[in-house]
């Protein structure tokens, strides 16, 4: 029996209509007040000078622009990255294997260079940065290898 866990083609618009607005806002308005809001913090560890408790379940205000353009860039990126292809045959499911694979040796092989040569909140932001990049290189290399078994097919022709 042949299982198919990727979204079906239409949902790659969707992931388009997430992921764009979203990496704006990320990247415009990352640390902007502009949605400053109560939240429900599972554990709060308050900074110097904080009138906020450390402890857990805590409610406090927070800005939550990062949190917004966060979670819509990744509901984009999943969106984008697992859904099928206008025409979804073996050649398409070999090409997203291997570039799922490629990019799992390359991410790790990243990761590990990062561990080995960047520290402190520096090692923090690629840690954080870490989990859009991953589904960000697949779409590049599954792009990519399409693109240019495409275009090799088209000059034999």
């Amino acid at each position: 029996m042949k299982s198919n866990y990727l979204f079906d083609y239409k949902f790659k618009k969707w992931g388009w209509l997430f992921f764009i607005p979203s990496f704006i806002l990320g990247v415009l308005f990352p640390a902007n007040s502009m949605w400053k809001v109560p939240v429900i913090s599972l554990f709060h560890k308050s900074g110097f000078g904080s009138k906020t408790k450390d402890g857990l379940l805590r409610i406090f205000e927070n800005e939550i622009n990062d949190e917004v353009a966060m979670i819509g860039v990744i509901i984009g990126v999943v969106l984008i990255a697992l859904s099928k292809e206008k025409v979804e045959d073996e050649y398409i499911a070999q090409t997203r294997l291997n570039s799922l694979l490629w990019t799992l040796y390359f991410y790790y092989g990243l990761f590990l260079f990062t561990i080995l040569f960047i520290y402190d909140d520096n090692f923090m932001m690629v840690l954080f940065y870490g989990h859009f990049v991953f589904l960000i290189f697949f779409l590049m290399k599954f792009r990519y290898t399409l693109y240019k078994n495409k275009k090799q097919i088209g000059d034999e022709e």
